[in-house]
Parts: C-alpha cells; structure tokens; sequence
C-alpha cells in the first residue's frame, strides 16, 4: 500500500473520529439536560403494624375477695353495664337487708318521738308541762332524726359494698382476655384483672416507623393496611397519633435477617372499617406521605443544596446561569418547584448523588 493511500485512510479514520466525539458531546449533553414540566409526588413510607382496640380496659373488681361467678368468655360481645363477673357476697347482702331494717325502725322513732314533741309543745303552751319537759321532746325528736340518717347512711354505705361485688363492663365491646375462673380468690398478693375487654367498633394499627423515615411522617396523613390473612384488601386509614420518643422494634417479619435492635417511631393509625381484622393481627402498613398530584417538577439530581437553599442551572439564550429556587415535596425521583422556575424551563443535571 502506497503511502499516499495510508495517508488517506488516516485522514479519514481522524474526521470519523472527530465526527462520533462531536456526537457523543452533544447526546451527553442532551442527556444531562431536564424539562420542568406537571407530574405527581409520590411519596411512602412502608412500615409493620400491628392491630389494637383504640379502646380496651383490664376489668377487676373494686374489692377483694372470692369470685362466685364469671359469665362471659374470650370471644363474648358484651353492652355497657353488663355484669361480667361477681365475687361472694351474701354477707353484705346481709348487711343491708340489716341496714333497711334499721331505717324502719329508725322512721317510727322518728314519727313517735315527733308526735310526742308536737303535743308537748301544745301543752307548754297551754301552761300544762314546763317547759324542760317540752325540751326534753324536742331533744328525743333531734336524736331519732339524726338515728335515721345514719341508718340511711349505713343503707348506701352497704349497697355501695355489694355493688363494688359486681364487676360491670365500663362499655360495649369484645371480651378478648379472660385471666380467671369462678372460685379464685382475688387479694393484695394476686391483684390480677378477670377480663380485658375492647371496644372493637373501631380499630387502629400501631405502626413502626424507621428512623430514618421520621421527618416524612405527620398527623393526618392516608395510610392503607394490608394483611397476608386477607389477600388483595386493603383496609384504608389516617395517622392520628405520633409517639414524641423513639422506642425499640416490637414488630418483626419473617426475614431472620431483620435487625431487631432498630429505633423506630411508634404512629397510631385509625381505620376507617376493618371489624374483620383480628386483634394482634400484624399487618403491613403504607403510609402516603407527601402525595401531590399535577405540580412542576423537576428530578431530584438537578438540585444543588447550599446553605439550607436550593439552586439549579437554568438554561438561557444557550449558557447555564445558577438560580435560586422554592422547593417542595420530594420521593426517591422527583422534588416539587414551588418559585422560581416555568414548566418548560431547561435545567441541567448536576447532582448526580442524589438530593
């Protein structure tokens, strides 16, 4: 081959070259470039959960002593007022058919010892008696009087003691525990409850969020709750409390590999209907942080973060110029333009970390 061939081909091999660097600037730099342009933020926050009764107490009785009946079990629905169980009580039942006695009894003093001082002042006035006489009636009418109304006294003191015998449920709902049996003693040494009941007419999920997902979460916000028990629903609800202190995890999935000494972020979640979810049931929860639907967006890569501020490059008549800009919400892709920039705006790639 002549070296003027060779020379040719050098040539041409150079301008191919020059061509495919021209090519792969200009696609480079149409790759590093981004729109501003409607879109959605779709931001969750996944989580494990497990259901509670916003409502539920440990019934004991007021009193000690033995139980004589329980009459419900795990499982009972049960209206407010019923009674749940009653301890051994004939004593005080004895007490006040005693206490109701005396109160007759405690009457007719009284209606005697007043007849008595009527007519005695009667006779006092009509210069009959003295007047000490008459003293001394009004002084028995005053004790009897008094006689009556520590008997009535003593009537409400002992109802009071047979009722504390009765353990009522303080509300309607669902006997979900029940610790005791008929014939078990209750006493200081074993203060333990008879039955925890819950109200179950509406339930919430307490939710375990990350740490690290802290600053996405606030009251109010939708959630949706699923569980492998009840597959393709979903049981939808809102956060309605959050917990002002990290706690250690207390809900685990399967995964052996899961660490159990995370700090999470304990939220309450209130469904709107989900009777059919079993109490300590663990469930999976959804929660949808910062969802907006139809604002600028931009991706996340194309901000630059200074100083608490936001910036990008805006392109203009050709050249990049830094702006300062409003940002908003933001997912794993995509931040909110809330000032600063139009939708059609060019803007360049520069953060290529993330946000």
């Amino acid at each position: 081959m002549s070296k003027k061939k060779i020379g040719i081909y050098v040539t041409a091999l150079i301008i191919v070259i020059l061509i495919l660097a021209v090519l792969a600037n200009r696609n480079s730099s149409t790759t590093d470039e981004v729109k501003v342009k409607k879109g959605n933020i779709d931001l969750i926050v996944a989580a494990k959960g497990k259901v509670e009764a916003i409502e539920d107490v440990d019934l004991a009785p007021k009193t000690l002593g033995r139980l004589k009946e329980i009459y419900v079990g795990e499982g009972d629905f049960v209206k407010k007022d019923d009674v749940i169980a009653v301890l051994e009580n004939e004593e005080i039942k004895a007490q006040v058919e005693q206490a109701k006695a005396n109160i007759l009894r405690a009457e007719a003093e009284l209606k005697e010892t007043k007849q008595n001082w009527e007519r005695f002042s009667e006779l006092f006035q009509r210069g009959i008696i003295s007047k000490s006489e008459r003293d001394s009636a009004r002084m028995k009418y005053d004790v009897a009087s008094s006689q009556l109304k520590k008997a009535e006294a003593d009537l409400s003191y002992a109802e009071a003691l047979l009722e504390n015998t009765y353990v009522r449920a303080p509300f309607s709902g669902k006997v979900v525990k029940r610790y005791l049996d008929p014939g078990e003693t209750i006493t200081l040494e074993k203060l333990l409850p008879i039955v925890t009941i819950a109200d179950v007419s509406k339930i919430m999920v307490k939710a375990e969020i990350d740490e690290t997902d802290i600053r996405k979460i606030d009251v109010g916000q939708k959630a949706i709750v699923t569980a492998d028990a009840y597959p393709g629903e979903e049981f939808k609800g809102r956060i309605v409390e959050i917990s002002p202190t990290l706690e250690k995890k207390t809900v685990f999935s399967d995964n052996p590999a899961e660490m159990v000494d995370t700090k999470v972020l304990e939220v309450k979640v209130e469904l709107d209907s989900g009777e059919r979810l079993n109490l300590g049931l663990n469930v999976d929860v959804t929660v949808l942080a910062n969802n907006k639907e139809g604002v600028l967006i931009l991706p996340v890569k194309a901000i630059k973060q200074q100083d608490g501020m936001s910036f990008v490059k805006v392109k203009k008549n050709g050249n990049y110029q830094e702006k300062n800009i409003t940002t908003g919400p933001y997912d794993d892709e995509n931040i909110e333009v809330i000032e600063g920039l139009e939708e059609g705006d060019t803007v360049l790639l520069q953060n290529h970390g993330g946000f």
